[in-house]
């Protein structure tokens, strides 16, 4: 008959070395850090391009000031109330 103590002990599982990019590893991951990447740069390209056209038609950089705070305006809107309630919930505790 079977010890019962040996029942009661668990296998250690061995574990994989943990690095740096090991989560890419992971197919789905992998997809998502790619079209990341791809929509990061297309953002910034057009980023580059918008400015440079609007410089090119101006020749203003007054206007082009303007034009790079009006893009930002949703962003920083939206950072406002994000900011804000992460400070009040940090000082609630």
């Amino acid at each position: 008959m079977a010890n019962p103590a040996d029942a009661t002990q668990t296998k250690e599982i061995p574990e994989k070395p943990v690095g740096t990019f090991t989560s890419l590893r992971l197919r789905d991951f992998r997809l998502l850090f790619i079209g990341t990447i791809l929509s990061n740069a297309g953002l910034w390209l057009q980023q580059v391009a918008l400015n440079w056209l609007v410089y090119d038609i101006t020749g203003s950089g007054t206007i082009l000031g303007t034009l790079n705070i009006v893009r930002r305006l949703p962003h920083s809107a939206w950072r406002r109330p994000q900011a804000l309630s992460l400070t009040v919930s940090t000082t609630a505790s």
